[in-house]
């Protein structure tokens, strides 16, 4: 998963959320240029992952859409066979058949956090090492 800090920082709360209930994590990396048929078979090596009581949770919005072209050209069932749900609410996420389930910020919140600590650093202020914002999930019909 890179060095992107707040993806890594949404594993660890992914994890931690999952640990206080009993529930196991497995992560699978996949890759823009990854073929679907690739995809699938790391999605596969996860133990009973077509029980209808795993969710595949997208950190990024590119990377659902590769996901979701391969659950569709596998005939994966949504939410029967597996749950798929993502981080950020993009307009299309509601197009999708199913609707897929976010986690939505608010973008405006997120500008104005981030130019109020960047204005801070340049007075030389401290600024807090991490700024929470706040989100809801959007539930829809992909769980």
């Amino acid at each position: 998963m890179n060095a992107n800090l707040a993806r890594l920082e949404r594993l660890a709360g992914v994890q931690a959320a999952a640990k206080e209930h009993d529930l196991t994590v497995h992560q699978v990396e996949i890759t823009h240029d990854e073929t679907t048929g690739s995809i699938y078979a790391k999605l596969a090596q996860v133990p009973d992952w077509l029980n209808g009581r795993t969710v595949i949770y997208a950190f990024k919005g590119t990377l659902l859409t590769r996901l979701m072209e391969t659950l569709a050209e596998f005939n994966v069932q949504i939410p029967k066979e597996v749950g798929v749900m993502a981080f950020d609410d993009w307009d299309w996420a509601k197009l999708m058949s199913p609707q897929i389930t976010t986690i939505q910020q608010d973008p405006q919140q997120l500008g104005q956090v981030a130019a109020k600590n960047l204005l801070a650093l340049l007075d030389h202020q401290e600024v807090p090492a991490t700024t929470l914002v706040d989100s809801q999930i959007m539930v829809r019909k992909s769980l």
